[in-house]
């Protein structure tokens, strides 16, 4: 089976070369000049240039590439599957639909099972991660997509932004707001629900907005101490390394991971944003039920 995925997971590109996933890198626009995300600029250079003033974009893919890679499995009659970003934050759902529709056309045995993640960041990147090392283990196309979407419906992502100007850059805040906001040095948490960014709460400085996301991480969530949690973070690795340690003592888990939170969605956030991934209690509740 081929599996794919682009970008927007945030997972490493030694990871997805190991296990031989196939990455669609987005497009970053910056300075009048456009780059493929992961290949030719890295997500350090984005926030360096953010800081310096600038308004990096990130466009999809450019159709044709996914054409190519599409075309190349329904020739080879292999299986396929796709795990996008989410559709509410991306195009790549869509076209990657469209283009399924027109390759059926010439080849009707195509089998292509194209997944809305409704997750980004490392909330995405888990998905493609356990389905990557299912695919290596040998498991079937049909167990890899069931996984996926009940870990995909079960996928906890709280974030919480440090300051409110990016927002206001990117359309998701007015610029009164950001300024107030400012002033009283808030923080909104964000939540994704049905693939949207959602925010759900504020609060004021950093270090409550990290207290508050735990809180809602375990009101949210069962059997945190058996779980693999993960961090994102906007180029700020010492916080990301402090919240760790509080991950880790507060809640036991399996294993913490941590990524930088790429150019699909530092582009909005600006420096310094902060994420949690985990499964919620439905997950666990589903695996009891079977056993």
């Amino acid at each position: 089976m081929r599996l794919f995925a682009d970008s927007g997971c945030d997972l490493p590109l030694a990871f997805l070369q190991d296990y031989n996933v196939t990455l669609f890198p987005l497009v970053v626009e910056l300075n009048g000049k456009t780059y493929r995300d992961m290949l030719d600029i890295r997500a350090e250079e984005v926030y360096d240039a953010i800081r310096e003033g600038a308004t990096p974009r990130t466009h999809q893919t450019p159709s044709n590439i996914l054409y190519e890679a599409f075309h190349k499995l329904a020739m080879s009659e292999e299986d396929g599957v796709y795990i996008t970003f989410s559709s509410n934050l991306s195009r790549m759902y869509e076209e990657a639909v469209n283009i399924k529709q027109q390759l059926i056309q010439q080849y009707p045995n195509f089998q292509l099972e194209i997944i809305d993640s409704q997750c980004a960041s490392l909330g995405y990147g888990l998905l493609v991660d356990k389905a990557a090392r299912m695919n290596e283990e040998g498991y079937s196309t049909c167990e890899i997509v069931k996984e996926v979407k009940r870990r995909m419906e079960s996928m906890v992502q709280l974030l919480v932004v440090d300051d409110l100007r990016y927002l206001a850059k990117g359309g998701r805040l007015s610029k009164a707001g950001a300024f107030v906001g400012e002033l009283l040095s808030i923080n909104p948490i964000f939540e994704m629900k049905n693939g949207k960014l959602i925010e759900i709460e504020r609060v004021r400085g950093r270090q409550k907005g990290m207290q508050r996301m735990l809180d809602l991480l375990e009101v949210r969530c069962t059997n945190l101490s058996n779980q693999v949690i993960c961090i994102s973070h906007a180029d700020d690795v010492t916080f990301a390394a402090e919240l760790k340690k509080v991950v880790e003592t507060r809640f036991r888990p399996r294993k913490v991971g941590i990524a930088m939170i790429g150019s699909s969605i530092g582009c909005h956030t600006g420096p310094d944003a902060i994420a949690l991934f985990a499964l919620d209690e439905s997950y666990y509740t589903h695996i009891e039920h079977h056993l």
